[in-house]
């Protein structure tokens, strides 16, 4: 069975979610490079948030099954070298479309899974992790979700 790919509709609706929870707030969406080559997009991530006092390095990836695999991440070794920075906040937020469920993943608990020896984020498996459930709703097909609990 075919299923239809929701990243591009997710992203659209992460920026409308994003700016109804921080209305008039920074969020700039960082253009695919499109090189006619898939997984050569040379962006560390797919938006920059600032809706307070530190900038937010997001990742948006929407998956089916119970499974998120770290292959997918091809940005990690980017998203790495700017974890050190300070008031940077870094992380992916997945969609689990089978699941109904959208959740925040620091790139600090990826990198803790790949040292376990995970090959994925399970969205059944992720006792003992740091993650941030996000309050969502489910519209006809698209997660309608609040952000705000990701700002401390």
């Amino acid at each position: 069975m075919s299923r239809v790919n929701r990243g591009k509709d997710f992203e659209r609706q992460f920026k409308k979610d994003w700016l109804r929870c921080f209305p008039e707030t920074f969020i700039l969406r960082l253009r695919d490079n499109v090189s006619g080559y898939k997984g050569n997009a040379k962006n560390p991530c797919d938006f920059l948030c600032f809706p307070k006092d530190k900038l937010y390095m997001l990742e948006t990836k929407s998956h089916y099954d119970n499974t998120f695999p770290f292959s997918d991440l091809t940005q990690y070794e980017d998203l790495l070298s700017y974890r050190h920075c300070k008031n940077v906040v870094i992380g992916v937020v997945i969609w689990f479309i089978d699941h109904d469920r959208v959740i925040y993943v620091p790139l600090d608990t990826i990198t803790k899974m790949k040292q376990d020896g995970c090959k994925s984020v399970n969205i059944n498996k992720l006792n003992g992790y740091d993650y941030i459930e996000i309050p969502s709703i489910k519209k006809r097909v698209l997660m309608e979700s609040d952000y705000s609990i990701l700002i401390v």
